[in-house]
């Protein structure tokens, strides 16, 4: 396609162009009638168009991003320049992720019922633990009692872990919210 580029330009008609042009008979009505009177606005609008998925097939694209989907889940994580050995090092370290999460969630009145935590090894394997609660929480607490239950039941013997992700997920639905924004009422079981 390199040799189209050499001779194709890209230009848009305009009328200084047009009034130098001939009239031309191209035995159709339809489009004679379209060549002599149509030729600005399909000049604008093909090119228009043209330019777009010229731009967009590049990976260019300047429109802005208008996000309009729910969140579906919040989480924080953290690489460490050595690697974590024990589950008692790890512990201090998740809970400040945890705090993090507490107040993004704070921040943006979220809940959720399901924690998940993420190890990353030396070796760049990943494995998660979740565990989903009745409840919905966003409070530091509640969310470091999870957190020290999967750090519990999880499976870390001889492990070097590289990174700690603390997740949070499985919102409140739209229908559990109340459009006026007051407090839901929790199940008690």
């Amino acid at each position: 396609m390199g040799f189209l580029l050499d001779k194709c330009t890209l230009r848009i008609y305009n009328e200084e162009i047009l009034k130098f042009c001939t009239t031309f008979d191209c035995g159709n009505q339809d489009l004679n009638d379209f060549f002599a009177n149509d030729p600005l606005n399909y000049s604008s609008e093909l090119l228009g168009k043209t330019y777009f998925y010229y731009q967009i097939v590049r990976g260019i694209d300047n429109r802005p991003v208008q996000p309009n989907r729910a969140t579906k889940s919040v989480s924080v994580e953290y690489t460490y320049q050595e690697d974590l050995i024990t589950k008692e090092a790890m512990l201090p370290e998740l809970e400040a992720l945890c705090e993090r999460l507490a107040e993004r969630l704070q921040r943006h009145h979220l809940k959720g019922r399901t924690i998940t935590v993420k190890f990353k090894f030396h070796d760049f394997t990943i494995m998660t633990r979740s565990h989903s609660l009745s409840a919905l929480i966003n409070d530091k607490e509640n969310i470091i009692q999870t957190v020290n239950i999967i750090l519990k039941n999880a499976p870390l013997e001889d492990k070097k872990v590289r990174l700690l992700g603390v997740g949070i997920s499985n919102f409140e639905l739209a229908a559990e919210k109340k459009k006026d924004n007051t407090p839901i009422q929790l199940k008690l079981f």
